[in-house]
């Protein structure tokens, strides 16, 4: 997702007329972040499409008419519409890259017009969530801000706290993954789910982690 929605900020920002279409595979609903943010960019596009395919069991994922599973090579054979002259950009974990180079190349798109970026955890890790391990409530205060929160097990994440509060922090995948959020903290913190990506000392990543003591975030 991240990378989609930097082009479509980038196609958004000077108006483009190319046609460009969005495909974006997610294993549930709960796990799709950014999705809005990715509509509003393309209402710019107007001639922009979004594919959203949901990999998950769950039939309530697909009843908004998201479509079930991952696109294979008939699905997307209906999306390009001009093979032979369309670039196709690609992220994710290496079986899905691979997969849709494939697709895409037996569909009619050169090997010279795919680009793509294969998604990996920098080490392995438990990635089941865990409750809080203390229900506080915690004092939290944002440095740079100046704002300060009270901070529960029903506030969230210590990004969630800061969104509810009106600030707007660097973040991506929202999933430890990529290192975005991560901002230095005096105090002492705990994380729901451990992150793929370590931060350096004194840093924690706040998309994945709680207060267990009053503490000071330096968001700067």
């Amino acid at each position: 997702m991240t990378p989609a929605l930097a082009m479509a900020h980038a196609l958004a920002a000077v108006r483009s007329e190319r046609p460009v279409d969005f495909v974006h595979v997610v294993r549930d609903i709960e796990n799709l972040t950014h999705w809005d943010e990715l509509q509003q960019a393309t209402v710019q596009l107007r001639r922009s499409r979004l594919h959203l395919y949901v990999t998950g069991p769950r039939p309530e994922d697909t009843a908004m008419g998201h479509n079930p599973g991952r696109p294979d090579g008939t699905r997307i054979t209906g999306i390009l519409t001009d093979p032979a002259s369309t670039e196709v950009h690609l992220c994710g974990p290496a079986p899905f890259v691979t997969d849709m180079r494939a697709a895409v190349q037996a569909a009619g798109v050169p090997a010279s017009s795919i680009r793509y970026d294969v998604f990996y955890s920098p080490r392995t890790v438990d990635i089941t969530p865990r409750p809080a391990p203390h229900a506080g409530p915690f004092q939290v205060t944002y440095k740079s801000s100046g704002v300060t929160a009270k901070w529960g097990p029903e506030s969230g994440t210590l990004l969630e706290l800061a969104e509810s509060q009106g600030l707007t922090l660097p973040a991506s995948c929202r999933a430890g993954a990529c290192g975005t959020c991560a901002a230095t903290v005096h105090g002492r913190t705990a994380y729901l789910v451990d992150p793929l990506v370590e931060p350096r000392d004194g840093q924690v990543l706040l998309c994945c982690s709680v207060p267990t003591a009053d503490l000071v975030v330096d968001e700067s």
